[in-house]
């Protein structure tokens, strides 16, 4: 069983989806929403982290969690999709475009933690300054916020010279990026 929320949360109107990874045989995970009890995505554990149908999936698979961006789409063409970030920096993601018309659409930018460059390589660019550093001997954790107001997450190694206050540029390629309609569904991504 699952807990109900409290009144406060009720007042704040949050609201609390359960969700649950079940495991098949065969190696297959299911990912629940217990109140549709339908499956929402299956797909096998490293699927979906790879290729999320959607942003909850994408946001519910892998820890921590992906950052996700807001941004408008430039131009689409067939090798990909070139994504307008806050602040005019632009990434081409390698996806499908879905349709005519996409020039000036929202959708939003997904990166997960480990692909972020805290050296600044890559091909696409975010500059944030650092609230929190977290340690973990051979890792370090940069909690980063960026493009208005946005918190990022940012996976650097351990030995990493950097602190709270600090600003700092982290790379990126577009690549290895996600992007989802403003609907949440995702873009499918196009392979390598």
């Amino acid at each position: 069983r699952f807990p109900v929320p409290g009144p406060e949360a009720r007042a704040r109107k949050v609201h609390y989806v359960p969700t649950a990874i079940l495991f098949e045989p065969g190696g297959r995970e299911v990912l629940r929403l217990e109140a549709y009890f339908r499956p929402f995505h299956m797909a096998g554990s490293l699927d979906l982290y790879h290729y999320p149908r959607n942003r909850f999936v994408a946001g519910f698979i892998g820890s921590p969690s992906m950052n996700f961006l807001p941004g408008r789409i430039a131009r689409a063409t067939d090798g990909g999709i070139e994504v307008e970030l806050d602040g005019g920096r632009k990434t081409m993601v390698r996806c499908r475009p879905a349709g005519n018309g996409l020039e000036g659409a929202p959708v939003t930018l997904g990166v997960r933690p480990e692909t972020l460059h805290a050296d600044g390589s890559g091909d696409s660019h975010i500059s944030g300054r650092v609230y929190n550093v977290e340690r973990l001997g051979g890792d370090t954790y940069l909690y980063l916020r960026g493009p208005e107001g946005k918190d990022i997450t940012v996976h650097a190694p351990g030995d990493m010279v950097v602190s709270s206050g600090d600003d700092v540029t982290v790379g990126f390629n577009g690549a290895k990026c996600h992007l989802f309609h403003e609907s949440g569904e995702a873009f499918q991504r196009l392979s390598a």
